[in-house]
């Protein structure tokens, strides 16, 4: 709720990003796990907020279905990476894009964009990495022969390591 504190913040946008937002993590957003809907937002914010880059209108289905096919194909690369992505994205964004942009060849090297190769810009702002996850449990027990009991549990675990008998709980309710 102290979101709405912030300038820009509204309910406009917000309340159907709310379960997408938490206050663990980096500032990054991990573009490759993250659920469409918060990418789609993301590469729309990005291009409104980026003097280099055309604003994209939420109508515009053809293009941002472009830059979501862009980014699903690079995030399932055997080694995704947070310069490749960038190049597909902005490549798209600027009209830039070919099909050495979006679709690589295997093992072909992509010509870098110049924000890509400068570094900055989109790259700042995705990661590929994980760190925390929310999971919610509903479950449902029998109280008698015509009652149930519902019960809701919210976990915050932090993934960031390889092994899941290392990740840490961070939250639960």
């Amino acid at each position: 709720d102290e979101a709405f504190i912030l300038a820009g913040v509204t309910d406009n946008w917000f309340t159907p990003l709310r379960p997408y937002f938490t206050v663990y993590g980096k500032e990054q957003v991990n573009i490759c796990t993250a659920e469409p809907v918060v990418v789609e937002a993301f590469i729309v914010s990005y291009a409104e907020n980026n003097p280099r880059i055309p604003p994209v209108a939420k109508e515009n289905r053809e293009l941002i279905d472009k830059v979501m096919q862009a980014v699903a194909t690079q995030c399932a690369e055997a080694k995704p990476s947070v310069q490749t992505i960038t190049q597909a994205v902005e490549g798209i964004l600027m009209g830039q894009a070919t099909e050495a942009t979006t679709i690589p060849a295997a093992g072909g090297a992509q010509p870098a964009t110049t924000a890509a190769a400068a570094g900055g810009g989109f790259a700042d702002l995705v990661s590929i990495e994980s760190g925390p996850m929310r999971l919610i449990g509903t479950g449902r027990v029998s109280a008698g022969q015509s009652r149930q009991v519902v019960a809701t549990m919210e976990l915050v675990i932090d993934t960031s390591k390889q092994d899941p008998k290392q990740w840490n709980t961070l939250y639960w309710n």
